[in-house]
């Protein structure tokens, strides 16, 4: 996420992992018992008494006092099938889950029905595992208790996990550093366009081009601007009546992070 501010929540089967972040500072974190297995099994099934653990564990999470009107970053694949049921749901228009948002009032609806533990009721549902279904309850508790404790401004879903961070962290420093939808946007200029070489003398040109004409840019402006020249000739191989639509398809719903939804429909 470019940048992230707020708090990251990794909901697995044995436990909750909760961490503070604020651009690259990683803050205070704590590990509790609720991940979804292991929470179903010490509740013996029962919701109503899934709700009251998850309520008296997240008590010792003292850094979520310090995340109202912040993010909360959302984890893990039973938060992952929440919000794919979530754009069912809202006929959501682009179906790329990461940077998914959800506000505080839309979800707190959705959570409390699923949080019924119907799940067989609710729309989208085919779309999830059977074997994963049961866990959604579950899940949908612990992720209503931590918006009770935290107040969040908003969810963000990550289509990230653990096996990312890990590879993140094999990188060395630089490129650690490196800004990753730029990057990701370099690689298909080299992959699909005729001259990567022609895509930044594009970059350079409209940077002096709006500085001429007084047209200022936000940060993300600027990002989205310099990865849109990198983009801009990778549908050159398409047919001239469908190459537009077809370079937005690709960029629309490629594996880009750094970017959220709005960003995306930006640069496409």
């Amino acid at each position: 996420f470019h940048p992230a501010n707020g708090i990251a929540g990794d909901l697995g089967g044995g436990s909750l992992e909760l961490i503070d972040i604020n651009r690259d500072a990683i803050g205070d974190g704590i590990t509790l018992p609720l991940g979804g297995l292991r929470l179903q099994d010490m509740a013996k099934n029962s919701l109503v008494q899934a709700q009251k653990i998850a309520r008296q564990e997240l008590a010792r999470a003292k850094l979520l006092k310090g995340g109202q009107g912040r993010v909360f970053y959302a984890v893990g694949g039973t938060w992952r099938n929440l919000a794919r049921l979530h754009m069912e749901m809202t006929n959501y228009p682009l179906g790329i889950m990461h940077h998914y948002e959800i506000s505080a009032d839309s979800a707190q609806t959705f959570l409390r029905q699923v949080a019924k533990g119907e799940v067989e009721k609710v729309r989208g549902i085919e779309g999830v595992s059977k074997n994963r279904r049961s866990l959604l309850p579950y899940g949908a508790v612990v992720l209503q208790e931590i918006m009770a404790a935290m107040q969040p401004s908003k969810i963000i879903v990550s289509a990230q996990g653990v096996r990312e961070g890990f590879l993140y962290s094999l990188l060395d420093p630089e490129e650690q550093k490196a800004d990753p939808l730029i990057s990701a946007a370099e690689e298909l200029a080299l992959l699909r366009s005729r001259s990567v070489h022609h895509a930044h003398d594009l970059v350079e040109w409209t940077g002096k081009a709006f500085k001429a004409f007084g047209i200022d840019e936000t940060e993300d402006e600027t990002r989205y601007r310099h990865a849109a020249c990198l983009l801009a000739d990778i549908g050159w191989r398409a047919h001239p009546e469908y190459r537009g639509r077809q370079s937005l398809n690709i960029i629309a719903h490629a594996s880009f992070i750094g970017v959220d939804h709005p960003g995306r429909a930006y640069l496409a």
